[in-house]
C-alpha cells in the first residue's frame, strides 16, 4: 500500500515538474522571438516606399510593427500591409 502511495506521489511530482518545464520553455520561446525582432525594419527587405512609410511613423525596429495599429498609418493600404505581412511571415519562422 505504501509503495502505491509513493508511486502516485512521484507521478504527481513528475507531472508538476513537466508542466513547469513546458511553461518555462514557452516563455523562453516568446522572449527569443521578441528579442529576434529587435532588428531594423530594413532586414525585412521591403520596398523602399513601404520602408520609408514605416520609418517616418516611428517604426524603426521589427518589433515596433507588433505594437501599432497599421490601419491608422497614412499611405499603408491593403497592398502594402500585404507586403509587410508577407515579409513578416518569411522572417518570423526563422526563430
Amino acid at each position: 500500500m505504501d509503495d502505491d502511495l509513493i508511486i502516485d506521489n512521484r507521478i504527481v511530482v513528475e507531472n508538476e515538474i513537466k508542466k513547469k518545464l513546458l511553461n518555462s520553455y514557452e516563455e523562453y520561446k516568446k522572449k527569443i522571438i521578441y528579442l529576434s525582432c529587435d532588428v531594423p525594419v530594413e532586414v525585412l527587405c521591403l520596398s523602399k516606399k513601404l520602408e520609408n512609410i514605416l520609418i517616418s511613423n516611428g517604426i524603426n525596429r521589427v518589433y515596433d510593427v507588433f505594437n501599432i495599429d497599421l490601419t491608422k498609418i497614412k499611405g499603408l493600404g491593403d497592398v502594402r500591409r500585404g507586403e509587410l505581412t508577407s515579409s513578416l511571415e518569411k522572417f518570423l519562422p526563422m526563430f
